[in-house]
């Protein structure tokens, strides 16, 4: 036995090792012998540019790089396509467009990147967030020539200006893929890649797919592999692994098939990670009973209601980020999160997208609403008068907020009857971190070398956000570094 273990070479033994490439960097063993899934000998398909996922990121991704002349092959593990694009509420965070222009708004390159800066707390790679400034307004006049139609204009948390741009997911969706289908892409729905083969020289040359009816097969990628296979918001071992949500509390409202399969794929071969952990933050949910049709999140917040816990009482500043106001709710009683309306506020929330009007119940009174939403009356009553008055004085003592949300708007008093409560809980809509990644999408590994052959885009990068997150930058990165990424794997050189 001992001289068999002799005989064994240490490449053969790394092949045959279950553990994965990170550790065996830890135990000093090379990128390049980290062989994740060796190469076949024969390959049954073969193209220049492989995609996995077929989301706004995905689709991106395969038009620029069919546009540049490869040959590409996108994968889709789910029955439909979309991923977190089709779910997200359709603000695209981009600067400075002619829209802006038109409507007057003074946005620039430099302002866009001190916001995101701001917003991340410095935790944000400059370099990234300057790259996605850059090229935003590139974005913007992509998605316009496919015929995407920007309705609104808007101000969030975080912003020095309006700069999030309206715009119907799936639409977006939808001329992002007659856009592929024209290009001749080549779409392999209800097929999820499964794991990376790498060659020995440590390059990535192809994936193996895995269809939900049939065989496993081997795609070669002459040119490059593009991850865009979207975060780990329904990936309950990656939250567990690397988050600190206590997920009994957090509504999961991501994508179904968003659960870290590319995370994996690309770890498994040497990859670094950039802000997991930052990145995995809760968001305010749907009201509840959640619609599980839409799970749209419900912030009425954000056009004058006032937030409660379950004894009544205000715990936070309604204007500021929901993933922050979802991150205070954590701390409270069974971390629900009370949202009283009137009708005035009411009738402004059913009329935005990021506000909408949810399930909530209704009465003529305060004390009415109060038991019909598990609130005691005198607590319901003693919150709403006390806010009031501070909207009376122009002054929040308890939160300090003098806002609507972000810079923009003046709170307003709640007491227009009927009035509304929406039960609203946090909820896990996306990951915010993901795979280390450079300038031009390629995929970073732990020892700070490009692995080759590699690249990611949408949310599956990690580094952007930072500790924050502004509205719009999720679906908008999915759009401008998916295109980055389809680009620069079609400028690779075929291996050999």
């Amino acid at each position: 036995m001992e001289e068999e273990r002799k005989g064994m070479s240490r490449r053969s033994f790394i092949r045959n090792a279950t553990v994965g490439a990170g550790a065996l960097a830890v135990a000093g063993v090379g990128v390049k012998e980290a062989l994740a899934l060796p190469a076949p000998k024969k390959w049954d398909k073969e193209t220049d540019v492989i995609v996995l996922g077929a989301g706004g990121a995905g689709f991106s991704a395969a038009i620029e790089a069919r546009k540049a002349g490869a040959k590409v092959m996108l994968l889709e593990k789910e029955v439909i396509t979309g991923g977190s694009t089709a779910l997200c509420g359709g603000q695209f965070s981009f600067a400075p467009t002619s829209m802006q222009k038109e409507k007057g708004i003074n946005d620039s390159i430099d302002l866009f990147v001190n916001d995101m800066i701001k917003v991340g707390k410095g935790k944000n790679d400059p370099a990234l967030v300057k790259t996605y400034a850059e090229a935003s307004n590139s974005g913007f006049e992509f998605l316009k020539s496919l015929g995407v139609t920007f309705t609104d204009l808007k101000i969030f948390s975080g912003m020095s200006v309006p700069r999030s741009h309206y715009a119907k997911p799936a639409q977006v969706l939808d001329l992002l893929r007659k856009e592929a289908n024209k290009l001749g892409v080549a779409i392999a729905m209800n097929t999820a890649g499964r794991r990376l083969f790498v060659n020995p020289e440590g390059r990535i040359v192809g994936v193996s797919a895995e269809p939900a009816k049939g065989k496993k097969y081997s795609i070669k990628a002459r040119r490059a592999v593009i991850l865009t296979t979207g975060g780990f918001g329904r990936g309950l071992d990656l939250l567990k692994e690397y988050g600190s949500l206590p997920l009994e509390l957090c509504i999961p409202v991501a994508a179904p098939g968003i659960t870290g399969d590319g995370h994996k794929m690309a770890m498994e071969t040497g990859a670094a990670t950039k802000d997991i952990v930052l990145g995995i933050g809760p968001g305010t949910g749907p009201s509840t009973p959640v619609d599980v049709e839409t799970r749209m999140i419900t912030m009425p917040n954000y056009l004058g209601a006032v937030m409660l816990n379950k004894e009544g009482k205000r715990f936070v500043n309604e204007s500021i980020s929901y993933n922050e106001i979802a991150t205070a709710s954590l701390t409270q009683p069974e971390a629900f999160i009370y949202q009283i309306a009137d009708e005035k506020v009411y009738q402004n929330a059913i009329k935005d997208v990021l506000a909408n009007k949810g399930a909530p119940k209704k009465a003529d009174t305060l004390e009415a609403l109060a038991p019909m939403i598990g609130l005691k009356p005198d607590a319901l009553r003693d919150a709403i008068d006390k806010y009031n008055t501070y909207v009376d004085s122009g002054k929040d003592p308890d939160f300090n907020r003098t806002t609507l949300i972000g810079i923009s708007g003046k709170p307003v008093r709640i007491d227009t009857p009927p009035f509304y409560g929406f039960i609203t809980k946090p909820a896990i809509l996306s990951t915010k971190g993901g795979m280390k990644v450079n300038t031009k999408c390629q995929v970073v590994r732990v020892f700070d070398e490009v692995a080759p052959g590699l690249y990611a885009a949408g949310e599956i990068m990690g580094g952007f956000h930072g500790q924050g997150y502004m509205t719009g930058t999720a679906v908008g990165k999915a759009v401008v570094f998916g295109r980055i990424a389809g680009k620069n794997a079609a400028a690779e050189k075929p291996w050999k």
